[in-house]
């Protein structure tokens, strides 16, 4: 009789796990729906890109603790040591153009211009730490930044007249009124060509620097890299009704107001459920009950 008292019970507390579907993120300045508001997912930070109905365009608040952090040493020769600690390969704000850690002043932190196959696995295990670690439910989307993608943050795109059949191009953010798009330097991922006299002398993964320009470096550190992070809305709000212009949120409403009819199904459906354990729980123990009976009457016999 009592073990199945505890089934019963687990299956109560069941009801609560199945009903409750926490979003992993939150909101920690703004509204969490305009450009520049900040969102938290568990230890990392972003800022918002852009928001519709159904997803959520996000930049990276930090540089990922990948790569190397670089110095020189006493006779002035360059060195870098492999970064190290707890939150290697997540967002830190470690990673800066410079800075000094552990009582070493490095040049650059977190920084590597990496093979395509090295870099795409800082962003598959980024991905998956998001993924499994973090909890982002449903699809998740973690690429490299680009300059259309900061056009669309409110930079100013340009592409130059082609020479030699390849255009050039850059972009610049000072402008943006959006000074958190470069708050670090980073990579960009589309290559760029650069001419001289009229023939390709160079072809490099172009930055974002902290001047707010785009550029080109020809030395192996100075800028790391800084994700774009595109997941459903569903992880920072309840589902709820947007109307703007543009795909842009622009509303005064609570970014606390859930959608009723999201909510009352979820309701509708967790009572339906406890109420088919509840009374599969009742039959079994009316069941034991009744076995229980029989039994005293056979003994009785």
């Amino acid at each position: 009789m009592k073990k199945y008292k505890c089934l019963l019970l687990l299956f109560i507390m069941m009801i609560g796990v199945i009903s409750v579907n926490a979003a992993p993120c939150k909101v920690v300045k703004g509204s969490g729906e305009k450009i520049g508001d900040e969102i938290s997912c568990g230890t990392e930070n972003f800022y918002v890109i852009k928001v519709n109905q159904e997803k959520m365009v996000l930049l990276a608040k930090y540089n990922l603790k990948v790569g190397k952090n670089w110095f020189t040493n006493s006779t002035g020769v360059l060195q870098n040591v492999s970064v190290t600690g707890s939150d290697v390969g997540i967002q830190s704000d470690d990673c800066t153009t410079a800075g000094s850690l552990d009582g070493v002043s490095y040049i650059a932190t977190c920084s590597e211009y990496a093979t395509d196959e090295v870099k795409a696995q800082y962003f598959n295990n980024y991905y998956n730490y998001l993924k499994n670690t973090v909890k982002i439910m449903g699809n998740l989307t973690v690429l490299q930044p680009d300059m259309a993608l900061l056009e669309q943050a409110g930079c100013k795109y340009t592409i130059y007249q082609e020479v030699s059949n390849i255009p050039t191009e850059d972009v610049n953010c000072q402008n943006s009124g959006n000074p958190f798009l470069y708050s670090t330097s980073y990579l960009l991922s589309k290559k760029v060509s650069i001419f001289s006299d009229g023939k390709v002398v160079l072809t490099e993964y172009p930055t974002l620097e902290q001047s707010g320009k785009s550029g080109i470096r020809t030395l192996p550190y100075g800028a790391g890299y800084r994700p774009v992070v595109i997941m459903k809305k569903d992880n920072t709000f309840e589902a709820k009704e947007i109307s703007n212009e543009g795909d842009y949120k622009d509303s005064k409403k609570s970014d606390q107001i859930v959608d009723v009819k999201d909510t009352f199904k979820a309701s509708y459906i967790g009572y339906c459920l406890g109420t088919i354990i509840l009374i599969l729980g009742i039959m079994v123990l009316y069941q034991e009950h009744r076995k229980g009976k029989i039994e005293i009457k056979i003994r009785d016999q």
